[in-house]
């Protein structure tokens, strides 16, 4: 099998959300290995090392001086095996001091305790964009256009239509971007409930406790049909 088809394979099997996920995981982690080795140091002092510059870029931005603490190290080595380079941390840094450095009531939050949560470090990461000069806006290439008719469709079946929640997430995971997502007509609770920290990959394992979930779709379901 060519790399296209074993990748076509695996999100078959697994979803292209964890697929991805989980192979970032392993690149990194190969590449840490490979850079320790190169390096001479062992896997435990790369960390170390790569913790620090993490340290120091944040230092470097807000100009305050924050230490490599045991939470601080355990916030840092939470995020790297979950896959994210120290280059990531960099990202997420730079986008946030962008947001919340001339907000008197937010640049509080540009430290440790806020910014390396990994529950909230992809969104904060999908943030982050180059900034780039007008001449080099110009030549960039526009991105192939989402197919609106797929879309539509999408949009089109009312959430309360599936016969599972399952069924109902899988059909949402559809929608190509963010904006299409807002457009999804869904109350609160159910926006709620399939925003649940690592909902997706529960439902790719089926794990059995989603029973709970189900019945609490079935309950919204019967509500709106009343």
């Amino acid at each position: 099998m060519t790399n296209k088809d074993l990748w076509r394979r695996g999100a078959e099997l697994l979803g292209a959300e964890e697929l991805s996920r989980r192979f970032r995981r392993w690149i990194q982690n190969l590449i840490n290995r490979e850079l320790a080795k190169r390096e001479n140091k062992s896997v435990s002092q790369l960390f170390l090392d790569q913790a620090q510059s993490v340290v120091d870029d944040l230092n470097k931005r807000t100009g305050r001086n924050y230490r490599l603490t045991e939470s601080a190290k355990t916030k840092i080595r939470a995020i790297l095996t979950s896959g994210y380079s120290v280059q990531d941390f960099y990202k997420v840094h730079e986008v946030m001091m962008r947001r919340w450095s001339d907000d008197p009531k937010m640049r509080d939050y540009l430290r440790p305790s806020t910014l390396w949560q990994l529950s909230k470090f992809d969104e904060r990461l999908a943030l982050w964009a180059p900034v780039k000069s007008p001449e080099k806006k110009k030549k960039q290439k526009r991105e192939p256009r989402v197919d609106q008719r797929e879309v539509d469709k999408v949009l089109a079946r009312p959430w309360h239509d599936f016969d599972t929640w399952s069924e109902f997430v899988m059909h949402v995971a559809q929608l190509p971007d963010a904006e299409s997502l807002a457009r999804y007509p869904m109350p609160p609770e159910i926006d709620r409930m399939r925003r649940a920290p690592g909902m997706f990959l529960r439902i790719i394992k089926k794990d059995p406790t989603l029973a709970a979930v189900d019945e609490e779709y079935q309950r919204l379901k019967k509500r709106i049909k009343r």
